[in-house]
């Protein structure tokens, strides 16, 4: 039997804030990439995070797709998030879930592929053009040069200011790489 993926879009909720209720939560609208596949688990693992204005969804690719990370902003004339880019690995890699995690702060995605070479995985970074998000490839590419094969760097990823963390559950040294 062929199992089929079927999660092709994420949910939106927001927070509304108000004097008299102090959060309450609503959906918003539910938003999925413009070249959305059965090939991609779309907002699988740990593959969504905000920043700002800023969503980005991780859509790490299955079988044969090497996968993505999506960018999406607030149109405040619209008051939706719209789709303004799409960021790929410059070697895609079918297998390597490419988008299985994923983290921003300011102007800096950060994009775990945990099964890329042999599974001891990569750590993908991108920062946005002067011009603003587009689709890319990343600015670098993060290793775990200590990790032992299989040990899935990037399978959780993290960024505040100017310091990247990713995880290697499976390694026998270290479980978070700081950069």
């Amino acid at each position: 039997m062929k199992v089929k993926y079927i999660y092709p879009l994420a949910l939106i909720f927001a927070a509304e804030l108000t004097r008299a209720n102090a959060s309450s939560f609503s959906f918003r609208q539910k938003i999925q990439a413009d070249d959305n596949s059965t090939n991609y688990v779309f907002s699988g693992k740990n593959g969504v995070a905000t920043y700002a204005d800023i969503i980005v969804v991780g859509s790490y690719g299955k079988n044969v797709s090497a996968g993505g990370a999506y960018i999406f902003k607030f149109n405040r004339s619209t008051h939706l998030f719209e789709q303004v880019a799409k960021l790929t690995p410059s070697t895609p890699v079918p297998g390597a879930e490419f988008g299985a995690s994923v983290a921003i702060y300011a102007d800096t995605v950060v994009v775990g592929a945990p099964y890329e070479n042999s599974y001891t995985g990569n750590v993908y970074v991108f920062e946005k053009p002067a011009a603003g998000w587009k689709d890319m490839n990343e600015t670098a590419v993060l290793t775990n040069s200590a990790a032992a094969a299989q040990s899935n760097f990037g399978s959780a990823v993290a960024i505040y200011q100017d310091t990247i963390a990713a995880s290697s559950p499976n390694s026998p040294f270290y479980s978070v790489i700081f950069f």
